[in-house]
């Protein structure tokens, strides 16, 4: 049995957009064409690829295993053709990179900047994602390479330590002074134990800085009063500036303006806190020779930024 590499892009198209109508569109092809296409391919598998519905088609189980077969080998395909294509030539070909905000606001210009100088062959895609996609979105083949504040134990994919950000403890001058009395607006470091005597607003279980707080807790045998759990930083501070609790996020993640009267960052000690950031790809393709250089050029720059301290408390190194 043979596949076209064309059909395969249009299932591909299909199951991203879960819409036959919609990936005809996108891939210029008649949408009944594209239909008895799909339904070939069925046909051809011995196996239902999707459940069709009025308003779409979802992935069967056997779609989904199929769809990170056929983002595989198209990606297979896509790299061996730039690899001749670009041999002893400059860096060309889309490149999708993906992160969250907090990375993101560090990354963002001097990347794109710099991409858009040294390459300007290379198509630049850089997109804002929550943490905890960035696995899935590597393996489905939405990103060529993502960061992350942790590493999965899955064989096809590759994490490599871009660098630890240190956690800080945030509260309000007069939750401070109300906890630890006269002048507790003025401390600069309190121990992990010390802060059991706080209010504290975390993100919701599952959340990757959560599970980070909640590894450094098990590890020290300390218990946080948790009033309320909330799943994005800008509303965390919104709460703390609000006076309802205190929370703890790093350094990268705050705007450094709202720091002084209504807002106070406390260094957390015995033991410093750190998450990790990953960069994240996948194990069983070669890279392209743009989507390497691109790797290449933010690792550089994110040693250029932790060595200025323009990335404020985050070091290129574990430990």
């Amino acid at each position: 049995m043979a596949i076209d590499l064309r059909v395969l892009r249009n299932f591909v198209a299909v199951a991203s957009s879960g819409s036959i109508s919609r990936a005809a569109e996108v891939q210029y092809v008649a949408q009944p064409s594209l239909s008895q296409q799909m339904k070939r391919l069925e046909e051809d598998l011995g196996a239902p690829l999707f459940e069709r519905h009025a308003r779409g088609v979802v992935l069967t189980h056997s779609g989904e295993r199929f769809l990170t077969h056929a983002v595989d080998i198209l990606k297979r395909m896509d790299a061996a053709c730039e690899d001749i294509r670009t041999m002893n030539s400059t860096p060309e070909g889309v490149v999708a990179i993906g992160m969250p905000l907090s990375i993101a606001k560090f990354l963002a210009v001097p990347v794109v900047q710099e991409v858009l100088e040294r390459w300007p062959k290379v198509h630049l895609q850089f997109m804002e994602v929550g943490s905890a996609s960035v696995p899935d979105d590597v393996l489905k083949g939405r990103l060529d390479i993502g960061l992350t504040f942790g590493m999965e134990s899955d064989a096809r994919l590759r994490f490599q330590h871009m660098l630890d950000e240190e956690l800080v403890f945030y509260a309000r001058p007069a939750t401070l002074e109300a906890v630890l009395g006269p002048g507790g607006a003025q401390v600069k470091a309190l121990k992990l134990e010390d802060l059991q005597a706080f209010p504290v607003i975390l993100p919701t279980v599952g959340h990757s800085l959560r599970k980070r707080i909640d590894e450094y807790l098990d590890q020290e045998g300390v218990i946080f009063r948790v009033i309320a759990e909330v799943n994005t930083p800008p509303r965390l501070l919104e709460l703390v500036q609000h006076g309802v609790g205190c929370t703890i996020l790093s350094m990268a993640s705050v705007d450094h303006a709202v720091l002084g009267e209504r807002l106070r960052a406390v260094k957390i000690t015995a033991p410093t806190m750190r998450r990790s950031v990953y960069s994240c790809k996948l194990a069983t393709m070669p890279m392209t020779l743009a989507v390497a250089s691109v790797q290449e050029l933010m690792c550089a720059t994110v040693e250029r930024l932790t060595a200025s301290g323009a990335w404020p408390c985050a070091y290129p190194e574990e430990g």
